[in-house]
């Protein structure tokens, strides 16, 4: 193991000796958990993201539990079962072996009777009680249908409650013996949830009334404790360590912490009492690695003062932005967009994606899928007979989202300014008269020279000079369209989609070309996750144009993204009937109809349009027009709640299919319509 630093940075602490001596701050949280675990049968540990609760488990609780003969075993739900009992079963003896703990499988008939029966040994034959702690207790309510979580809270709940299973009793003939004694299971229960999740739980409280009975809320640190995890790890000295011990001026540890515990707010920046766990090491980590090098001397004492602390609140993007420039150029491009699409859905949730789906749909090696765990950017997890992958934390889905706007805008600038630089040598060189070139040759001067400003200062200099010449002349619809682009590019939203529809509402333009706009202002918004209003853009093309066949469609696909499938189903059909279609199109609203049709759990009809689209797809030719997006779907896809895990896996197969060359494709299709029958 590769214990090089005194700040872990973007991953929570770690079950071993080693993070245990770096884990300061958490004493009395430590001690208070773990009483209230030892003396009740069930309890609930919940805390905003980046409080530290899995921090708080690892390095805190887990020895003393050992201390006092448990055995702590850390259970994460997963998607590879459909079901979760069977996950549980198979996740615990792989989460034994971990412990090095003899483990003699209990009965599966029950959860009540597998507790009652489920041995763990030492290798000194000693026998240890169990403490099951389900860490991230919210992917529970994510990866599962409704009925499926029924089943399992109804015999957690017997277990919780020492409830003899209703099968069990059912089984009983009178006068035989019950072969189980009335002791309750040997069992403790820690459940783990997100504060945003803590509702969920509500879920249980018909099987398990006193759910919410024994919770344990862990706060930010305040500032004393947070004094604590800054200044007691740079004081260790232990030579698993790489950098030398060192301590902070008193004027520096004060400017971290007035940093960490600044606040924005509707009414100003604020400084509160309270530290979030992941900053406070993402900032010390920073420190760490680019500052006690440049003052590392034996003979003389390491000390940070306040001006070695430049660039702390750009240190979470600066982390992320030099994890991919510490990559080759390929495997730069495949990671950005893996941390983009793949570990960040459409609605900018965190996501867990499994190494061979990495290595298929995004081309990144396990090698370098394993660089970037031991850089902390990433975390791994082994879910039985796998390797699945996620962004370390969540608070890292805000630096990726940025680094990925502020690429896309200087793409923007540089299509615009091979476009208007294109445009400049078109005019000089074509047959155009001298008149013409003389009369508008401001203009294109002027745009010339503005492609060589900042994009933003760009942006901001045509958003005043559109709206002075919309005050001059404001039934111009080309003036506002031109506005609602310079609002793009400095994301702007709202006010762009306010341009765009005051310029459709003049009369100046005609119905044909206003429905068109409108329609590609729906995509303008669907593709900014601005969803509502991307229905509504379409809704207006459809009623100007009722047979405009692509607005349905990209209708439908919202829709569907915003879980309406009740409303899209119709639509599909509709738009599916049409003549006038491409092949691409055709292919794409039969995908989508597909996924909600298994949303919608009918599944004959399902299999019946698969069948239909893989017939449709092996009748065009090779070289037929292929275009269709399927990475929102696919985004969609892979972060839905309800859909059982097989169906995930059919739906991402089929959209890597369509989105295939024809020939690999057709091969694909075939290995996906064997599976289905």
């Amino acid at each position: 193991m590769n214990f090089n630093y005194r700040y872990p940075g973007s991953s929570p602490f770690e079950d071993n000796d080693y993070d245990r001596l770096l884990f300061f701050g958490r004493e009395r949280e430590k001690l208070s958990l773990f009483h209230l675990v030892m003396s009740e049968r069930l309890s609930v540990l919940f805390a905003k993201s980046g409080i530290g609760k899995t921090s708080l488990i690892h390095a805190g609780v887990n020895q003393l539990f050992r201390d006092k003969g448990l055995i702590p075993l850390v259970i994460r739900f997963h998607a590879n079962y459909d079901d979760p009992i069977i996950a549980f079963y198979e996740t615990i003896e792989d989460v034994a072996k971990r412990h090095s703990a003899d483990y003699i499988s209990g009965k599966q008939s029950s959860l009540w009777e597998y507790f009652k029966t489920v041995e763990f040994w030492t290798s000194d034959d000693v026998l240890l009680s169990p403490v099951i702690i389900f860490d991230q207790f919210e992917e529970f309510f994510a990866i599962y249908p409704p009925e499926k979580r029924k089943a399992f809270i109804r015999e957690l709940a017997d277990v919780v409650r020492n409830r003899i299973p209703a099968k069990l009793r059912k089984s009983l003939t009178p006068g035989t013996t019950f072969s189980y004694s009335e002791t309750p299971p040997d069992v403790k229960i820690l459940i783990a949830i997100r504060e945003d999740y803590l509702g969920l739980l509500e879920e249980m409280a018909d099987d398990i009334p006193h759910i919410f009975q024994n919770r344990f809320r862990l706060m930010p640190l305040n500032r004393e404790q947070a004094k604590e995890a800054i200044i007691n790890p740079a004081a260790l000295k232990d030579e698993r360590i790489q950098t030398p011990n060192f301590k902070y001026e008193d004027d520096a540890l004060e400017a971290i912490l007035e940093y960490l515990c600044k606040r924005k707010e509707r009414d100003g920046i604020k400084i509160v009492n309270e530290v979030e766990s992941f900053q406070l090491q993402m900032v010390c980590r920073h420190i760490e690695e680019n500052k006690i090098s440049e003052k590392s001397n034996k003979q003389q004492e390491i000390v940070i003062a306040k001006q070695d602390l430049s660039g702390l609140s750009d240190v979470l993007q600066k982390f992320y932005e030099d994890q991919l420039e510490q990559l080759q150029k390929k495997d730069k491009k495949n990671v950005t967009r893996l941390c983009e699409e793949g570990f960040i859905s459409v609605s900018d949730r965190r996501l867990s994606l499994e190494q061979e789906e990495i290595e298929r749909n995004f081309k990144v090696s396990k090698s370098v899928l394993e660089r970037l765990v031991n850089s902390r950017l990433l975390r791994s997890e082994s879910r039985v007979g796998s390797v699945y992958y996620e962004l370390s934390h969540d608070t890292l889905i805000k630096p990726v989202r940025n680094v990925e706007k502020s690429r896309q805008k200087k793409l923007r600038y540089i299509k615009y300014t091979a476009i208007v630089g294109s445009v400049f040598i078109l005019v000089i060189s074509s047959a155009v008269s001298t008149s013409y070139f003389l009369k508008n040759s401001q203009s294109i001067i002027s745009k010339i020279i503005i492609t060589d400003l900042n994009v933003v200062e760009k942006a901001e200099k045509e958003i005043i000079e559109y709206k002075e010449a919309i005050r001059i002349n404001p039934q111009n619809a080309k003036l506002y369209f031109s506005l609602g682009d310079a609002y793009s590019v400095l994301m702007r939203y709202q006010e762009a989609i306010t341009a765009y529809n005051k310029a459709l509402e003049l009369d100046t333009i005609n119905s044909t070309l206003k429905a068109i706009a409108y329609k590609g202002l729906g995509l303008k918004c669907y593709k900014w996750r601005l969803y509502e209003e991307a229905i509504g853009a379409y809704n207006k093309a459809i009623e100007i144009d009722p047979k405009y066949a692509s607005a349905k469609g990209e209708l439908a696909e919202v829709l569907t993204i915003k879980g309406d499938t009740g409303k899209a189903l119709p639509i599909l059909y509709e738009v599916l009937k049409e003549k006038d279609i491409s092949s691409d199109d055709i292919l794409g609203n039969q995908f989508n109809m597909i996924c909600a049709l298994l949303i919608e759990k009918r599944r004959i009809e399902a299999f019946e349009e698969l069948e239909e689209l893989i017939q449709y797809h092996q009748s065009l030719s090779k070289d037929y027009e292929r275009g269709w997006d399927y990475k929102p779907m696919k985004n969609f896809i892979s972060e839905h709640q309800t859909l059982p895990e097989s169906d995930k896996n059919l739906l991402l197969k089929l959209a890597d299919a369509l989105e295939s060359p024809k020939q690999e494709a057709d091969r694909k299709m075939k290995e996906i319509e064997a599976g289905i029958k």
